[in-house]
C-alpha cells in the first residue's frame, strides 16, 4: 500500500472534483482495486455516492470488473443495489451486460432486486440475459 494512500484524510476521500468523482472512483477507473478495497474498509464513506453523470460507485467498480470489490460494496446493508443509470440500465442490468456472473448471482439473492425494470432500450434483466 503506497503511503498516499495510507495518509489519505477523511475530508480528502469524500471531496469531489470538478466532474464530480471522488478517491474512490477515480481508484476504480485506473484500476487500483486494491486500494479501493483498503478504502472501503478502514473509511467511513458515502459509498451510494453519485458522480455528476449519474453512476454510482457500484456501477464504476461492476464496469471496470472488480469483483472483489463489487462484492465488498454489496456486502453494505445499506447500498442502493436497485440503482437505475442514466439510460436506465440497473446494476443487475449491468452486471449481466459486462458479464460478470458472480456479481449477477449475488445481486439475485436480494428478495427487493428489481427485475422487472425496463431499459431504454425496451430491455429487462431477462432479456439482456437471454442474448447472452
Amino acid at each position: 500500500m503506497s503511503t498516499f494512500i495510507s495518509t489519505i484524510t477523511k475530508q480528502v476521500i469524500e471531496n469531489k472534483e470538478v466532474n464530480g468523482k471522488t478517491l474512490l472512483m477515480y481508484l476504480i477507473e485506473y484500476k487500483m482495486e486494491k486500494e479501493a478495497l483498503h478504502i472501503l474498509k478502514n473509511k467511513n464513506i458515502d459509498y451510494n455516492e453519485i458522480d455528476y453523470f449519474g453512476f454510482s460507485i457500484l456501477y464504476h467498480s461492476i464496469l471496470a470488473e472488480m469483483n472483489e470489490l463489487s462484492l465488498e460494496l454489496l456486502k453494505k446493508e445499506d447500498i442502493n443495489y436497485n440503482f437505475i443509470d442514466p439510460f436506465g440500465d440497473t446494476i443487475l442490468m449491468l452486471s449481466i451486460i459486462v458479464n460478470m456472473k458472480e456479481i449477477a448471482l449475488e445481486l439475485i439473492k436480494k428478495k427487493d432486486i428489481n427485475y422487472n425494470e425496463v431499459n431504454s432500450d425496451g430491455e429487462t434483466a431477462l432479456i439482456l440475459a437471454c442474448k447472452k
